[in-house]
């Protein structure tokens, strides 16, 4: 990280539910009170999770793609005794971003 740049501030869920909750009074007639809107992103949450793990993409369209990732297993090193290891693959989740900031 450069000198001058600072650290990131980091958002939490309720942060995001209160941002997304200042948005929609700004842009909207609609109100969410933000216990359901907490719920919402939750089940938004919930629902990205289970269709990435039955290895579907999510495409948001201006907003970017969560998709799995597999990585195949292979030999790794311990960085403390520096015995030869197996690593087995492995599943994550990646984002890749279709809005450049």
């Amino acid at each position: 990280m450069p000198e001058n740049a600072k650290a990131p501030h980091i958002i939490g869920k309720t942060d995001l539910t209160d941002l997304v909750s200042q948005k929609l009074d700004k842009t909207t007639a609609l109100r969410i009170p933000k216990k359901e809107l907490g719920t919402v992103l939750d089940a938004l949450v919930d629902v990205i999770t289970e269709e990435v793990g039955k290895d579907n993409a999510i495409r948001l369209i201006g907003f970017g793609t969560f998709k799995k990732k597999v990585t195949a297993p292979r030999k790794g090193r311990n960085p403390q005794t520096g015995e030869t290891m197996d690593i087995p693959e492995h599943r994550r989740l990646t984002f890749h971003s279709s809005v450049e900031f």
